[in-house]
């Protein structure tokens, strides 16, 4: 969550919108590739263009930090000149001459900054150059990488190993190596199949994002205690200041499903650097009617944080020491706080992989342990499913994972690659966590394909 940079793929599919509205086929449609920003700062960027009644529409993804498919507010073009709104705020405006897009991502937010932008594409005139160009990238990159440790340490074999295909386990284990994996944990049925370490032993990672999807959990246990009657109140209810100026109407559950209209930086290093990230959250402008739109929000988690700590008496991290983590035997963790004491809700949680399982496990069971109801069940019938019927691919606070169109299952994800995968008819808990290190390979690492590998160890298969 700490930059926008690096690699930009844009697949322009259909026509592109004119500075008057009308429509019209560009010869340059077709797969885009390039750099956003300068290096040594990297993050993937993907942007996916399509059509829908009638006007050019795409999403806008940063799949390193589990930020995926925000809708782009516009795409226009005027002469040689491509603009795209990805918010409001945030627009980027370039040339395009002989298959290349040179220009600016210009951040409104962010005091007018503006960062390089270059796009190639496939098969154009400069795309020969451009690859040239990448290959010397990477080369460097992989010789920078050449001495990180690639291989996985099963440190412990359970009681499920016999259970699951060994063909399919091996390619699940070769891949999270290949990818420099720095922990793997799957439980088939609820018993241990295997844990995995890079380095022989299991220590906290920082799980970026993937917190978020535990912020649901603590509303839940909230929820099951009475100590918050129902997500549908108002936010004001715990920030009297938010009583008016269009905050009033906003609502827990607009937080918890991305909703909220309030404006969230992308980058995040403007939350990073304050002093105080509810605060920072409160202080925000609405820049989209509350329900109205999905986007991806990290200052909504934040103060989602703030809510929890208000309702419960206790600020977050202690709220689930006390009241889920020791029932579940979580006693090794540690959660980032800001200069202010508030626990962070964007990210923030540091957890052993093992307990994360234990996290998912949780989930599969539907909010039962040792014969205690720690969550409602039915928290869990609201939380994993479309949280709205502006998206389809998150539930609150849980992105779910799809078989063709049928959800089979929910993750939460984190910058970097962190993932909690839970697949229900299959008994299945995955997690994968990764260290930030100067060895870390973007490219790589992320292991965008984690899911659907999980998918294939259901299945007996390899991918």
């Amino acid at each position: 969550m700490k930059h926008l940079t690096h690699i930009a793929l844009i697949v322009l599919t259909l026509g592109a919108q004119t500075a008057s509205g009308e429509l019209f086929t560009p010869t340059y449609e077709g797969t885009w590739e390039g750099e956003l920003g300068e290096a040594p700062d990297a993050s993937e960027v993907l942007i996916s263009l399509n059509r829908e009644n009638g006007r050019l529409t795409g999403t806008f993804s940063l799949p390193a930090e589990g930020v995926l498919d925000i809708p782009i507010a516009s795409v226009e073009l005027d002469g040689d000149v491509l603009v795209m709104r990805i918010t409001p705020a945030r627009i980027f405006r370039g040339t395009v001459h002989d298959g290349e897009a040179r220009g600016t991502l210009v951040l409104h937010d962010q005091g007018e900054r503006a960062v390089p932008m270059r796009l190639v594409r496939e098969n154009s005139v400069a795309w020969q150059g451009y690859l040239v160009e990448r290959e010397k990238r990477r080369a460097e990159r992989e010789a920078a990488i050449a001495a990180r440790i690639t291989t996985l340490e099963q440190t412990t074999v359970g009681p499920a190993a016999e259970s699951v295909d060994p063909t399919a386990l091996e390619c699940m284990v070769t891949a999270a190596a290949a990818s420099g994996s720095t922990a793997m944990v799957i439980n088939l049925n609820g018993k241990l199949v295997g844990e995995w370490y890079a380095q022989g032993e299991s220590r906290r990672i920082e799980a970026m994002s993937a917190t978020k999807s535990i912020l649901n959990l603590a509303i839940g246990r909230l929820l099951t205690l009475g100590l918050l009657e129902s997500i549908d109140v108002p936010v004001h209810d715990f920030y009297r200041e938010w009583s008016s100026g269009g905050r009033e109407s906003i609502t827990v559950r607009h937080l918890l499903s991305h909703t909220s209209g309030l404006f969230s930086p992308m980058p995040t290093h403007p939350i990073y650097e304050s002093d105080d990230f509810v605060r920072f959250a409160l202080e925000s402008p609405i820049v989209q009617r509350p329900g109205t739109r999905f986007v991806y929000n990290n200052s909504a988690t934040n103060l989602l944080a703030g809510v929890i700590g208000r309702a419960s008496g206790q600020p977050l991290d202690e709220f689930l020491r006390d009241n889920l983590f020791s029932a579940l035997g979580i006693t090794d963790f540690s959660w980032s706080r800001d200069s202010a004491g508030n626990p962070h809700g964007m990210a923030g949680l540091q957890i052993h992989a093992r307990d994360l399982a234990t996290l998912g496990e949780l989930v599969i069971r539907r909010g039962e342990w040792a014969g205690a109801r720690l969550i409602d069940e039915q928290w869990f019938d609201e939380s994993i499913q479309p949280s709205s019927e502006l998206t389809d691919k998150v539930g609150l606070l849980w992105w779910l994972v799809r078989d063709g169109e049928e959800v089979i299952g929910y993750s939460a994800r984190g910058y970097l690659g962190q993932y909690l995968v839970v697949l229900p008819a299959a008994g299945l808990v995955a997690v994968r966590m990764v260290e930030s290190s100067p060895q870390y390979n973007p490219d790589t690492d992320v292991f965008s394909d984690f899911e659907r590998r999980v998918l294939a160890l259901a299945r007996k298969s390899c991918i």
